[in-house]
């Protein structure tokens, strides 16, 4: 899974002998770790997973239809949503707080980021993207829904 190994790419970023840009460049990597497992089962939950058949255009283009900043409104309105239970609560939380990391990341210069911070962040949304998909499907099929549909106003 693409996520899985962005978030080894950012253990590896943040082991050793690090510089402030290999530290940038994991929390980068962190943030879009978050990104893709939402992606995935954005795809997974609506079109179907490797477990069925299903049309691999179809699932391509759900997994690709997440845009970053809506996914952030809508997930900035999911953290309290009680549509959802807890992992999905604390997944829409922390999307909005790495997505403002990933930012000051790759694009201030002044930023600086402290080691063990970048390591914790990375533990934690490790952990928070295994609860995610632990999730019952109805529910992350729900959130899919919720972070690539607009609602209609009228």
């Amino acid at each position: 899974m693409i996520s899985n190994d962005l978030l080894d790419i950012a253990r590896r970023l943040a082991e050793g002998n690090t510089t402030q840009t290999d530290l940038r460049r994991a929390v980068s990597s962190v943030y879009y770790a978050l990104f893709h497992a939402i992606c995935q089962s954005n795809a997974d939950t609506l079109v179907g997973d490797d477990s069925i058949p299903h049309d691999q255009l179809a699932w391509r283009q759900t997994y690709r239809a997440l845009e970053h900043g809506y996914a952030r409104q809508r997930c900035f309105m999911a953290r309290h949503n009680p549509r959802f239970t807890q992992p999905i609560q604390t997944l829409a939380d922390y999307f909005t707080t790495v997505q403002g990391y990933r930012h000051q990341a790759d694009y201030d210069p002044d930023t600086n980021f402290d080691l063990q911070e970048v390591l914790v962040t990375i533990a934690q949304i490790d952990e928070i993207i295994a609860d995610f998909r632990a999730a019952p499907t109805p529910e992350r099929r729900a959130f899919a829904v919720y972070v690539l549909m607009r609602e209609r106003q009228d």
